[in-house]
């Protein structure tokens, strides 16, 4: 979601760029020929086609309500896009501290990807949950799966969360995940 308010983003300041420098263009032009024709924008036809509408017009309730979609889409866009951190216990009270999924999901990895007979490990964390694919060897034990969870609880519990969030392993054998 943040890649789409960057895209929206870059597209509205592009598009603002666009008018200003047309818009500069124009009054430049209009500023040198006061009679002449203006030069890329046809800027007189539509401010007299605009001075012979009433607000009761379709065009002018089409443009009103493409300006209000326009206007909630990127307010969805922009409230969705939040940094999704996980919050820290408080050390002190005028201190807050936070840490990202992505470290969790990080150190929790690292850490599985050390153990015997794990192949390869696949970590996503956020607030809630902790969610854990592994893939082990073909001959690996059966106890694995519990030890390996055991030791991600244990791993998730050091860590100074306000809130411990669900741990879940999905258990495999043999082949990478992707």
């Amino acid at each position: 979601m943040r890649l789409l308010v960057r895209l929206l983003a870059t597209l509205v300041g592009l598009g603002a760029a666009v008018a200003g420098v047309l818009l500069v263009v124009e009054v430049s032009r209009s500023w040198l020929r006061p009679g002449g024709a203006p030069l890329i924008v046809p800027w007189r036809a539509w401010l007299e086609h605009g001075s012979r509408l009433g607000w009761a017009d379709r065009e002018v309730l089409a443009g009103s309500l493409l300006t209000i979609a326009s206007g909630l889409l990127l307010c969805t866009a922009a409230s969705a896009a939040r940094r999704r951190v996980l919050p820290l216990a408080d050390l002190r009270p005028e201190v807050s501290v936070t840490t990202s999924g992505r470290s969790v999901a990080r150190l929790v990895d690292r850490r599985l990807r050390a153990e015997e007979d794990v192949v390869d490990v696949a970590v996503r964390a956020d607030r809630r949950r902790v969610r854990v694919r592994v893939v082990g060897a073909d001959g690996m034990p059966d106890e694995l799966r519990t030890r390996l969870l055991g030791l991600t609880r244990r791993l998730v519990a050091d860590l100074p969360l306000r809130e411990q969030p669900r741990i879940s392993l999905d258990m495999r054998r043999g082949r990478t995940i992707r």
